[in-house]
């Protein structure tokens, strides 16, 4: 574990996995440092492209203002 946050539970990591598989995206809540939240989209089977927000300015319309636009970095990246 890193911080109290951090999922070390197989059955808890399992079923976090799967959602992140279904969601196509990863969110993490101060799992690794605390204050820090960090939210990441798959680019293939091997890479992936992230950010680290600050807990403080986190929210629900940061989260998904995030994906969208890691969505489309990746969708640009994979052109490229």
């Amino acid at each position: 574990r890193f911080t109290d946050h951090t999922i070390s539970e197989e059955p808890a990591l399992r079923r976090e996995i799967a959602q992140c598989r279904a969601k196509g995206c990863a969110v993490s809540l101060e799992e690794h440092s605390v204050g820090v939240n960090g939210v990441a989209v798959a680019l293939d089977d091997a890479h992936s492209v992230s950010v680290a927000i600050p807990s403080p300015r986190f929210s629900d319309d940061v989260e998904r203002r995030t994906i969208d636009a890691l969505r489309d970095a990746a969708e640009g990246l994979s052109v490229a």
